[in-house]
């Protein structure tokens, strides 16, 4: 882009050259004073185009690299946000799995009681008997 912009002001200052100095044939009125100040005019212009348009480019890549960093960075957050679902999801199969077992486990409490209180009655009665 570079080497394109300086071929363009390659052309812009030989056409300028060639233009004034056919100009100065046709009318004999310009100087070379004169000629030399438009083409010191022109150079200067085509200077502060270069400089813009290499402040554009380096501007642009700076502009890249930041999409770039955002790019990978998004990626890096999909990818964390999927293992932490996947995680999530794991503790709450584990979390069903709990809950379930104490549910479980009072069911038995409730049926183990009454048991439990019958036999030691029946222990209970027996022991008193049996002395």
């Amino acid at each position: 882009m570079i080497e394109e912009v300086k071929k363009r002001t390659d052309f812009i200052v030989l056409f300028l050259l060639i233009a004034l100095l056919s100009g100065l044939k046709a009318y004999g009125e310009t100087s070379p004073a004169e000629i030399h100040k438009k083409m010191e005019s022109a150079i200067q212009i085509e200077q502060k185009a270069q400089k813009k348009a290499d402040k554009w480019a380096e501007e642009k890549q700076n502009i890249l690299a930041e999409f770039q960093d955002l790019k990978h960075r998004e990626q890096w957050l999909d990818f964390q946000q999927k293992k932490y679902n996947g995680y999530i999801k794991e503790e709450e199969k584990i979390l069903e799995n709990l809950t379930r077992k104490k549910e479980e486990f009072e069911k038995i409490k409730m049926d183990l009681e009454p048991y439990l209180e019958d036999v030691y009655q029946e222990l209970k009665s027996f022991v008193e008997n049996d002395l």
